[in-house]
């Protein structure tokens, strides 16, 4: 008999273990569908945060390509300045969402290879695998906002990277380049400081969060050729 109740006990544990399971990720899908239907009504970037904090159960801070805040539920005290990048750089070198330090999380928001920013979770609680997952559902639908809001900024980006391969590899004539520079606002009688640098593996991705971040702050210029 006892033998029979603990194989009652065992199975009935795992039945709730898996309504439990099955609620989350329902909770999950539901979740991502409000966020997306947000997003497609023109809800701005704080309400989506906030929205996506409530579902999460923590402070949400969503940054820019850059590292900007952009977005913040963490009102007077925001994330560290100092733990930004590293939490930007460590998403985009995983590709997904990544716990970064202790209670942090980060996700990367993308338009293909394009860094448009991350999400940055911070929760006491343990954030299970329909977490991450949400985390990483959050962060495509902060990507979606920002081409919504901020299209023009992301062809000027691009524009900028194009701009820099044609004026090192010299692909196009003085005249044109001359006048995109006035364009995009670029003085070219200056002198400038180039780095050039090959990572490989993870590495790629960090530089190249680094080298958005930089340019952005510094008015400069930057770009990648032979990757893949």
């Amino acid at each position: 008999m006892d033998r029979t109740a603990a194989e009652v006990e065992m199975l009935q544990k795992r039945t709730e273990e898996a309504e439990t399971s099955h609620r989350q990720w329902q909770e999950v899908g539901d979740l991502h569908e409000f966020l997306m239907s947000q997003v497609l009504s023109g809800c701005d970037l704080q309400n989506l945060a906030e929205a996506a904090a409530d579902g999460l159960g923590g402070t949400l801070t969503v940054c820019g390509g850059d590292g900007t805040v952009l977005a913040s539920t963490a009102g007077a005290q925001p994330d560290d300045e100092l733990m930004i990048p590293r939490a930007m750089m460590d998403a985009h070198a995983a590709g997904k969402a990544v716990r970064v330090k202790n209670s942090l999380w980060a996700a990367p928001v993308l338009m293909g290879e394009e860094n448009l920013g991350a999400v940055l979770l911070r929760t006491e609680r343990p954030l299970r695998d329909s977490g991450v997952r949400l985390l990483g559902l959050v962060a495509q639908a902060t990507a979606v906002q920002l081409l919504r809001q901020n299209c023009c900024i992301v062809m000027e980006s691009q524009a900028r990277d194009g701009f820099l391969d044609d004026l090192v590899n010299r692909t196009r004539p003085t005249r044109e380049l001359d006048r995109r520079a006035r364009k995009l606002g670029v003085a070219l009688e200056e002198s400038y400081v180039v780095v050039v640098a090959s990572p490989v593996g993870d590495a790629r991705r960090k530089a190249m969060i680094w080298a958005s971040s930089y340019a952005h702050r510094n008015d400069g210029l930057k770009s990648e050729q032979g990757a893949g």
